[in-house]
């Protein structure tokens, strides 16, 4: 159950969010409620989505009251905080949140701020969006190009609050809307919101009791002293050994499972599992539907769970015939997933931890890495991901690169910002701010390929990682000066008639390699006049003609 201390956690997280925004958009709030307000809706797209660029984020909220701060108009946001169109799983997600100044132990979410989100909804289901202006009528017109489309988009709606505990949405009322408007419903209240942002947790540790034919050993060399395991566990014993009684992790001998029906997940374990939080999640109905229906088959349909430890210790017990292993210190690194969906399973009945979850076994990978091998953990982390999908971005923000470059910026006062939830985690005494995302597409803008950096996130952290952030075309002594070219291209376009894009940074910053001794205002002048003379088919934005290589060659040609 999340306190008072998790709240202030998140008023704090939510606070440096906003520090972030006033050094990146230049806005100034005085309001220290306001500040945690707007810092807690970057933070919560962030979290949710990954979404970790201020200035992507801003694009994404289109709540009144922070665009009449931050923008200067009052558009009517219908109820609806913030729109993220995810096109990779054909989902509309919109955002209502609400921010609770002050403290109270027994707030709830209310049913009155969903129906506030129904003029929204109402005027999506029925086309009728005429009455709206602004980011709202924007994102109401792409919608609904998107309905009308002959993809198949979901929606969803998100109630996100501080306050203790989420509105039931199994309320025939919020069924009905539901229904109605063919859209999902999820709420998350600062229970939720806390068991994404743990901190680091105390050590963890637990026991097994494994039959010899449910263990298999394995080490990198017969001289090696490090030894690893593969086991077949019960969907049970998951439960036992990940959850938040101490007590019950270490005893190997429990007789009566019925102990084990209403414990809750140590969120500690998923520490360092790059996934992060994952509401939803089409693996994890396919999950829970094995586990019930074929608990005998889950151990061929699942791909397993990893977990590494700092020790483990071996014993061998009644006759040679078992295995006793104690694992100390542990994180399940892959299949995070799979032990939430797991645990939701136990809890949904107190029956399902006796009729089923002892019937269903999973693979279960134990790695023992000891005290400091954070590099092969990193390793281990990314190579073993692979059931739900998971940006390429996210699998390598634990390389030991991306780790350096951190660490380098930070002494240079810049906060790298590596992965989802790190955007508060500054104390708000950095200079300026980069996502790894942006800093992938500058380099990558720097190396000759303007045109490709906005839409090649995926593959500079794919088949290109290496070349990119290689050590033949990125020296880590010139990460200050990218960050800091970037920001004075981005000020110069900021400040000047021009429309300030992604592309056009990316391509100054290429520019600048080939023609130092031309100013940033010169090089602007020239390629916006490029820009305006670039002969192509009609109704091709600048971002298009900017993304085509022809349009590269010829801009090198007026220079």
């Amino acid at each position: 159950m999340a306190n008072i201390n998790d709240f202030k956690l998140l008023r704090i997280k939510s606070v440096n969010c906003y520090k972030e925004a006033e050094r990146v958009l230049g806005i100034s709030i005085i309001n220290q409620v306001e500040q945690a307000r707007f810092g807690f809706y970057f933070f919560m797209l962030d979290i949710l989505y990954g979404v970790n660029d201020i200035e992507e984020a801003r694009g994404f909220i289109t709540d009144t009251n922070f665009n009449h701060i931050i923008l200067g108009n009052k558009d009517d946001d219908g109820g609806i905080d913030a729109v993220y169109i995810d096109d990779d799983e054909k989902v509309v997600n919109l955002f209502n949140f609400k921010y609770r100044e002050k403290f109270n132990i027994d707030s709830k979410q209310k049913l009155n701020d969903v129906t506030t989100s129904l003029k929204y909804i109402t005027a999506l289901a029925e086309g009728d969006i005429g009455h709206f202006s602004g980011k709202p009528r924007e994102y109401a017109e792409e919608i609904k190009k998107l309905y009308n489309s002959n993809e198949v988009w979901k929606t969803r709606i998100y109630f996100v609050s501080n306050d203790m505990s989420t509105v039931d949405v199994s309320d025939p009322h919020i069924k009905n809307i539901a229904n109605s408007f063919d859209v999902e419903v999820s709420a998350i209240s600062l229970k939720e919101i806390s068991e994404m942002v743990s901190i680091r947790p105390e050590p963890i540790s637990a026991t097994l009791v494994l039959p010899n034919n449910a263990l298999m050993s394995y080490s990198e060399s017969d001289l090696s002293s490090s030894i690893s395991y593969i086991a077949r566990l019960k969907s049970s014993e998951i439960v036992r050994i990940t959850c938040n009684d101490k007590n019950l992790r270490h005893n190997h001998n429990l007789e009566n499972y019925k102990e084990l029906s209403d414990v809750k997940l140590d969120f500690g374990v998923l520490f360092d599992n790059v996934r992060g939080f994952v509401q939803k999640s089409k693996y994890n109905e396919n999950i829970r539907e094995t586990l019930k229906d074929n608990p005998s088959k889950f151990f061929m349909y699942n791909n397993g769970i990893t977990i590494v430890a700092q020790g483990i210790e071996t014993e061998s017990i009644n006759g040679n015939t078992k295995q006793k292993i104690i694992i100390d210190n542990f994180q399940v690194l892959n299949g995070g997933q799979t032990v939430r969906t797991i645990h939701n399973f136990n809890s949904q009945h107190e029956d399902h931890i006796t009729d089923y979850l002892p019937s269903s076994e999973v693979l279960v990978r134990i790695f023992m890495t000891g005290k400091s091998n954070t590099g092969e953990i990193n390793k281990i982390a990314e190579f073993t991901n692979s059931q739900n999908s998971i940006s390429p971005a996210d699998l390598k923000s634990s390389d030991e690169r991306q780790i350096q470059i951190e660490k380098y910026l930070k002494e240079k006062n810049i906060n790298y910002v590596r992965k989802s939830g790190d955007l508060g985690k500054g104390d708000g005494n950095y200079e300026r701010s980069i996502t790894m995302i942006k800093f992938g597409q500058l380099l990558y803008a720097k190396q000759g390929f303007p045109e490709k950096s906005t839409s090649s996130k995926k593959s500079i952290f794919t088949k290109n990682y290496n070349i990119v952030f290689g050590d033949k075309n990125f020296d880590i002594d010139e990460s200050e000066m990218l960050v800091t070219d970037f920001y004075s291209i981005k000020h110069a376009y900021d400040n000047s008639s021009y429309e300030s894009l992604d592309i056009k940074h990316y391509y100054i910053i290429y520019l600048n390699q080939i023609f130092p001794e031309v100013s940033i205002e010169h090089k602007m002048d020239i390629l916006e006049s490029h820009v305006r003379g670039y002969k192509v088919d009609k109704d091709t934005s600048d971002v298009r003609k900017m993304s085509q290589t022809r349009f590269k060659e010829e801009l090198l040609d007026k220079f």
